[in-house]
């Protein structure tokens, strides 16, 4: 018989290409949209989807060089749009910590130039509430300096290096005031977060006195209360359910028993309308066949008959009360009969 052709182990295919992911592009004037996609067509800017959103027309662009170019198209045209940056493009924010408070931070940028650094930006951290000052320092690098996270030392001061940690609250952006991304990023008419008005924040003439006006809802408090209506509301993670202790062999042991114990208990318990008393046994019947150890004593002396009677007549007037009163009432007739029988067993 011929032998089947040995077939050779194929080469394991190339893994695809991750294509970089695009962010949408949100239009802020949904009636300029005509406009737009008419540039898009005849600049052959492709784009796979655009839909209605709350906050204006949301565009998804077919890849980096259509979003590139898109974003340079709008800007040129004055169209208000804000998007995201690219995930090549974002920068690295880490925490120095600590940092005594009295060290400024034009030192703490010059020390990290020093060292081969590019920051972005430094920042001195707040508390949110108070403004004091912690002595915690935010930098920002280009994304290629990722070597930060291996510093050792500030000024000559040991220092930790962590990932900023997220507060739960959603960005706001610095110049529409608006929510879900940054002032970076924002191409859309300047709001002021004071008083409401389109300018820029940094030139508003409002003073003290002057209540202030939300951008967003019009209220008599700026655009970054946390109280505000529009302002949206942070994501309450799920409690996690904590690790349940394994138990030892003798907390096991206890627990089987008591569970024996509790349905041998249950076995004894007769009930007052149960198949026993339906066919007539007696009280003492049918505790000795639900008892086997205790028939032979049971059979063995006639003492008890008179209580054994009695009781198995209780027990069925129990059973047969069409009310909790008259339960009652069978019980404490009960006991004149009880005493007896107890003073005759003398």
């Amino acid at each position: 018989m011929p032998q089947s052709p040995q077939r050779q182990p194929q080469a394991g295919a190339p893994e695809p290409v991750k294509r970089p992911r695009t962010p949408p592009v949100i239009i802020r004037d949904s009636g300029r949209w005509t406009e737009v996609s008419k540039l898009l067509s005849n600049s052959r800017i492709q784009f796979t989807k655009a839909k209605q959103c709350a906050e204006g027309i949301r565009v998804t662009l077919s890849g980096v060089d259509h979003f590139r170019a898109a974003t340079r198209l709008l800007e040129k045209h004055r169209v208000p749009f804000h998007t995201f940056t690219l995930e090549s493009e974002k920068s690295i924010r880490v925490v120095l910590k600590p940092v005594p408070r009295e060290i400024s931070v034009e030192e703490i940028t010059e020390d990290l130039q020093a060292q081969g650094f590019h920051p972005i930006a430094v920042h001195r951290m707040r508390r949110l509430i108070s403004k004091k000052e912690l002595p915690l320092v935010l930098v920002e690098l280009p994304p290629s300096e990722k070597k930060i996270f291996d510093l050792k030392t500030v000024c000559y001061l040991t220092v930790n290096v962590e990932k900023p940690r997220r507060s739960g609250w959603v960005s706001q952006c610095h110049n529409c005031q608006w929510f879900h991304h940054s002032q970076r990023n924002c191409r859309a008419a300047p709001r002021c977060v004071k008083c409401g008005k389109d300018h820029p924040s940094q030139s508003c003439e409002k003073t003290k006195e002057t209540p202030a006006n939300c951008a967003n809802c019009g209220g008599d408090h700026t655009a970054s209360y946390r109280g505000c209506c529009k302002f949206p509301r942070p994501k309450t993670a799920s409690p996690r359910p904590r690790p349940q202790k394994s138990k030892t062999n003798s907390e096991t042991t206890h627990k089987v028993d008591s569970v024996r114990t509790e349905n041998e208990t249950a076995t004894t318990k007769i009930a007052p309308n149960s198949t026993a008393n339906k066919a007539g046994k007696s009280f003492a019947q049918a505790a000795t066949s639900a008892n086997p150890a205790s028939s032979a004593t049971s059979a063995s002396t006639g003492k008890f008959d008179g209580l054994n009677a009695a009781l198995n007549e209780t027990v069925t007037a129990l059973g047969t009360a069409k009310n909790g009163l008259e339960a009652v009432q069978h019980f404490v007739n009960f006991i004149p009969k009880l005493i007896m029988i107890l003073h005759s067993l003398r």
